[in-house]
């Protein structure tokens, strides 16, 4: 079987791709040697954009043909609690997508193009303090309403309380709530909201 240059097949890859010329591509990836294609993937670091329980991931992507890049683009992943569980979605919104002709193109080729990994952020546990002036309570319609830990400062007791929400969505999926978690500051001898400490 004739062996065709790889570099001219991969340049001739790239531009059928820019004019979208898919009958072309067809034709070339049949000469395309298939011991030496493959996409490479560079994962960018989990970030949140201020958004906290949500992290987005970026990877750029290149398709190599014969040593040769033929295209490049990005996917955009993100993930964040529904119900207290950690679930991922495709993010388009800021372009990141796998472009339809060189989707066509990986077809053509038999490989497929992955969404890179968002990565559950590390649940906090932060020690109780029996002496804290912050609680994560219990709120209720009912008459168990309660203090369930107490904590030194605002933020540990505001990060745990994310901890005690997820679980218990998670455990009560998909229904209207009527109790809940807060978090309380003591003033005197009372536990009150946060807000009305002021």
């Amino acid at each position: 079987m004739k062996r065709y240059d790889q570099q001219q097949i991969a340049e001739a890859l790239e531009h059928a791709i820019e004019e979208c010329h898919h009958d072309v591509m067809e034709i070339l990836a049949k000469h395309v040697d298939r011991d030496h294609i493959g996409i490479e993937e560079a994962d960018g670091d989990a970030e949140d954009f201020g958004q906290p329980g949500k992290l987005w991931v970026v990877s750029e992507h290149r398709l190599i043909v014969g040593g040769y890049e033929v295209a490049n683009w990005t996917r955009c992943n993100s993930g964040g609690y529904s119900n207290g569980q950690w679930e991922t979605e495709e993010d388009t919104e800021g372009g990141d997508r796998l472009p339809f002709a060189v989707g066509r193109l990986l077809d053509l080729l038999g490989l497929e193009d992955s969404l890179p990994s968002v990565p559950e952020p590390e649940t906090p546990d932060h020690p109780q303090d029996p002496a804290g002036n912050y609680c994560v309570y219990w709120e209720t319609v009912g008459d168990d309403e309660a203090v369930i830990s107490r904590y030194a400062t605002l933020e540990e007791a505001s990060e745990m309380l994310e901890v005690y929400d997820r679980k218990f969505k998670s455990a009560n999926p998909g229904v209207g709530y009527l109790c809940g978690y807060s978090v309380r500051v003591l003033d005197g001898d009372k536990w009150v909201g946060c807000d009305d400490d002021e």
